[in-house]
């Protein structure tokens, strides 16, 4: 996996086999059990776009929203919709994996695809705190093609400007140990608007950034 400010990006690679899943989780939560998940819908826009979104609440973060764009690299054959057992819903006994929309309290959705030996499948999702429509421009507008290799390096050349700004020497340990810690300390606060400037404030309105790039750490409470 890697990524841009936005856009997620990851590679998966698979044996030949009619079988290889992905699995769309939107029942797991920072706390484990995803007891703070209270509707999670899924939207089926083709057979490679997929968009939907997730209103998590807690103590400290309540009516939390998390809105997301994804696109595969290839067609998915078929997908079905879970509950957070893993059995799949059904509606009047009927299942519901020919529905392109979902919406649920908690739902996971399972992707199939057919795969030849050692190919990969590459998945693109982008969030955003304001909409599915802001999610898929973050994603189209940060990250429209699939050159993994490229991200990946663009991402490395990133944290070494930033991992670079601070030298230290000392012993191989010492040093690892210094640079992890500074890592995970430019981890948060994250950016928190999106490539048009939108952002969902404390007070649930939408607001827009001028000139200015905005950071929070709130968005921790959508994990």
């Amino acid at each position: 996996m890697t990524a841009t400010e936005r856009v997620g990006f990851h590679k998966y690679t698979f044996p030949k086999t009619d079988k290889a899943h992905i699995m769309l989780d939107l029942v797991h939560h920072i706390n484990g059990s995803g007891t703070g998940v209270k509707l999670a819908h899924i939207q089926i826009k083709d057979k490679q776009t997929v968009t939907g979104y997730r209103i998590t609440s807690s103590v400290w973060a309540p009516n939390r929203q998390l809105y997301f764009a994804m696109k595969f690299s290839k067609p998915f054959t078929s997908k079905t919709f879970h509950d957070p057992k893993g059995q799949p819903y059904n509606k009047s006994k009927k299942f519901v994996s020919d529905f392109s929309d979902f919406t649920a309290e908690k739902v996971k959705a399972i992707f199939n695809f057919s795969t030849e030996e050692a190919e990969a499948i590459m998945v693109k999702i982008a969030i955003s705190s304001v909409s599915m429509k802001n999610a898929m421009e973050n994603l189209e507008t940060e990250l429209p093609h699939w050159d993994f290799d490229r991200v990946k390096a663009e991402a490395n050349t990133k944290w070494e400007k930033e991992l670079n700004k601070i030298i230290v020497k000392g012993t191989p340990e010492r040093e690892a140990k210094f640079y992890a810690a500074l890592y995970h300390n430019n981890i948060h606060p994250t950016i928190n608007h999106d490539v048009n400037g939108e952002y969902r404030g404390m007070d649930q309105e939408v607001h827009k950034t001028k000139d200015y790039t905005l950071h929070h750490v709130l968005v921790m409470g959508h994990l």
